[in-house]
């Protein structure tokens, strides 16, 4: 009864906050009652009055700290970028003179404004962006419907192509007949080994309706085959779950959707039913791969599991303000045994929520050094400045602290228990990105030490292994093994060792 009457109560802020925005974010547009005042002395560097006041609610919020003079620069290398290769060759006071011009057709100026808003974000900090007004809209559904073939990918060299770790049940990829695991080689005949991320992901996106075709290796088949799919709208759901045996999982995908709290939640909930509360050992919380997404729900999550009135479960401070999120009595587990799971691609939201739970104690931390996004992005709407616009820029605008007051930028949270053996999933991390902010508690060190490491053991196989104990490259899930093993007080399948105190944690993370 108690679990159920919790979720109930986060159903319901996740219904109202309405907050928004990809990576960390706090709310949907900055406020209107904290207008930015004339923070410059500085003559104001455009004639065009608009692009003026974007800089200074940019540097108002921006917690990156860029003058005057480099932010309107970048408006315009974004602008001269964005009308193309005949304005490439102008000087800056040409492509200024464009941008100042008072009598400019439709195209050319929503070029200038998209532009320009492009290159503002570009030169403040890697998780600083332009959003369109799709990308706006889709932040206020609690379920996103979202255009493409529905998959996840990383890039792995040694395979020579894009390995697909996720797919959304019953999307285009997973009915045209893509499997988890699949190695793509090229997209519509080109070749993907060498691209980097985004460069694959522009690839493979469209608009509905139109086909695109991967060509794929399978594992365990030696002939390449081509798959056409296509894109189309699917809804996406960010949670699964199963019961595994006398243990509830419950995947998170990622935090970016209202409601992910309450649905991880809601999920636990049922487990406990099919499984029987009586018979239940524990849970496993998964946020490998989870890129983050709203603050509020990585907040309501800690507060889901952590039986204490007023603790800090996140603090978050930006140039104006600071504020610390309490926890609440009660714990929707009853104090049942939690696992969570992290990987190298778990960031942002999914690190305060592995993080804060770590500190308080409530959960046993499983996996390799997670990826290391310790801000927090705020959306500002275009439309406040240009009229009738409904597209934003997202702004860093804060950087958040774990209840230790420990900043994990850059750095990342180190598991309690080290699982050796691991491939990363990502390529670059945090501290690999242009422009990436420095720790601002001026650390490049880990925050803790692991206490133990788990290795599988030597008699399991991938062949001996049920499909829900192997990962989607068909190798045994060694992060899943040692949390089961781990929550079960057996080594069916691992054997965990204590670690040395004075043994440091695994940073950067480990490389296969």
């Amino acid at each position: 009864m108690r679990i159920r009457a919790k979720t109930l109560s986060l159903d319901f802020f996740a219904a109202t906050l309405g907050l928004s925005a990809a990576g960390c974010s706090t709310q949907p547009n900055a406020p209107a009652e904290q207008a930015p005042q004339n923070i410059s002395a500085e003559a104001p560097p455009f004639a065009y009055e608009p692009f003026n006041e974007l800089l200074k609610t940019t540097a108002y919020y921006s917690v990156v700290g860029r003058d005057q003079a480099s932010m309107a620069a970048g408006v315009v290398d974004g602008v001269r970028a964005a009308l193309g290769d005949a304005y490439q060759t102008q000087t800056d006071q040409q492509i200024r003179t464009l941008i100042n011009a008072t009598h400019t057709d439709a195209a050319t100026r929503e070029k200038i404004i998209v532009g320009g808003v492009k290159g503002l974000a570009k030169i403040l900090s890697p998780h600083d962006a332009y959003m369109t007004a799709e990308e706006v809209e889709q932040l206020w559904r609690g379920s996103p419907k979202v255009t493409g073939i529905g998959i996840s990918f990383e890039m792995d060299d040694k395979a020579g192509g894009l390995v697909i770790f996720d797919m959304v049940d019953h999307g285009p990829a997973f009915k045209s007949g893509l499997h988890i695991g699949d190695i793509v080689t090229a997209v519509d005949g080109k070749p993907v080994a060498g691209l980097k991320t985004k460069e694959a992901r522009a690839l493979i996106v469209g608009d509905k309706g139109t086909p695109v075709t991967m060509t794929i290796r399978r594992m365990g088949e030696d002939t390449p085959q081509n798959i056409t799919i296509t894109r189309d709208t699917y809804r996406y759901t960010p949670t699964a779950a199963k019961a595994i045996g006398d243990i509830g999982y419950v995947r998170l995908r990622d935090f970016s959707s209202r409601g992910s709290a309450g649905a991880v939640v809601n999920a636990m909930a049922a487990l406990e039913q099919s499984i029987g509360a009586d018979r239940v050992k524990g849970y496993i919380l998964d946020l490998r791969g989870n890129p983050g997404g709203l603050v509020q729900e990585a907040r309501m999550l800690v507060d889901a599991f952590v039986d204490k009135a007023g603790a800090p479960s996140v603090e978050v401070r930006a140039r104006n303000y600071t504020y610390s999120e309490k926890t609440h009595p009660g714990d929707m587990l009853d104090g049942k045994p939690l696992s969570v799971l992290i990987d190298d691609g778990s960031a942002s939201a999914a690190e305060i929520v592995s993080g804060s739970l770590q500190d308080h104690q409530r959960a046993t931390v499983f996996g390799i050094q997670s990826y290391g996004k310790g801000s927090v992005q705020t959306r500002i709407s275009l439309g406040r400045i240009w009229p009738d616009r409904h597209d934003a820029m997202k702004v860093t605008s804060a950087m958040y602290y774990l209840p230790s007051g420990a900043s994990i930028q850059n750095i990342g949270i180190t598991p309690d228990i080290l699982v050796e053996d691991v491939t990363p999933l990502l390529q670059d991390h945090e501290r690999d990105l242009d422009n990436v902010l420095a720790n601002p508690n001026g650390t490049g060190q880990p925050l803790r030490r692991s206490g133990a490491h788990c290795l599988l053991k030597n008699t399991v196989t991938a062949p001996s292994l049920k499909p829900d104990f192997r990962d989607y490259r068909g190798q045994p899930d060694r992060i899943l093994l040692c949390a089961l093993d781990h929550l079960r007080r057996t080594e069916t399948h691992t054997r965990t060792i204590p670690l040395p105190s004075a043994q440091p944690g695994p940073y950067p993370a480990p490389t296969p």
